[in-house]
Order: structure tokens, then sequence, then C-alpha cells
């Protein structure tokens, strides 16, 4: 099943690009989705594992709930600041620390903070001992330990469960 999992979406997806529904268009997009999957590592590579979608199923919805949750309350808290008599803001330069490991999920956690309005990312990097951290803006600084915590808990944490799935 893994195997057919690559032809069978840029099948898909030639049929979408080329407004073309029909078996030619299928199999024109298939086989420029075997010819990638064959240039794209051995023969034995597993693109997509079922068991694995169904595992990363749970902690994947509570992410995307946090995130959706986050977005709101940011959004909130933006309105509130704009529309208040008198701007009282703090902003400033943080540098968060993660403990993710994989490139996929670190750029994951960069591009969630950076989505959130009051926030924005604008470095990420290794430190000498293998760390990864992110450099950001954040609109409202007053109390930093709370914004490094929320972003702990509402992303980190549910990204780091992926990752161990």
């Amino acid at each position: 099943m893994s195997i057919l999992f690559i032809p069978i979406v840029t099948g898909l997806a030639w049929m979408g690009l080329t407004a073309e529904i029909g078996w030619s268009a299928f199999a024109v997009g298939a086989g420029i989705g075997l010819l990638i999957w064959r240039l794209g590592g051995t023969p034995n590579r597993k693109p997509f594992q079922l068991v694995r979608a169904l595992r990363l199923a749970r902690p994947g919805s509570k992410l995307f709930a946090y995130f959706l949750w986050e977005l709101v309350v940011a959004n909130v808290e933006q309105l509130r600041i704009v529309l208040a008599p008198r701007i009282d803001i703090r902003p400033g330069w943080i540098r968060y620390r993660s403990e993710l490991e994989t490139p996929g999920m670190q750029a994951l956690l960069g591009v969630m903070i950076t989505l959130t309005p009051g926030s924005l990312t604008y470095e990420e990097s290794a430190g000498e001992d293998g760390s990864f951290g992110i450099s950001l803006h954040v609109l409202d600084l007053r109390d930093e330990e709370q914004v490094l915590e929320r972003i702990r808990t509402r992303f980190e944490v549910p990204l780091r469960a992926m990752e161990a799935s």
C-alpha cells in the first residue's frame, strides 16, 4: 500500500493541475509520481504508513485545536490593544530554546509561532551544544516567562508527542 501512495497522489494532483479528468491524465501523473519515488530513495522506501498516520491523528488533532484556540485568543488580545484608548504594550525580542529534534517539527513550531498574531519568528538556529533555538519578536513582553511557557505548553508539547509517535 505504501508504494502506491505517491503515484496516486501525484496522479490526482496532475489531473487537478491540467484540469483534465480521465485515465490518461491520471496515468501521466502516476508515472511522474513513480519516477519521483524511484529517484527519491531506495526501492524499499516506505513514504507513507497507515499505522503511523493513525498514531499521529490524536496528537495532531490536539495540536490543531490548541493552535486554533491560540489564534482566537491572540486575535482578541490584538483587537483589545488596537481599540484601547491608549496603547500600552512593551514589544521585545526573546530567544526560545526548544527540545524538538526533527527539522520538520522545528519548522512547524516556527511557523505556528509566526502565524499567531503578536509574535514573529525571525531566526532559527542550532546552538553549539546541538540545541535548537528560535529568536522571536513579541508585541507585548511584560512577562517573558509566561510567553515562553505558553509556547512550550501549547505548541511544543503536542509537537514532541507527534515526534515521539
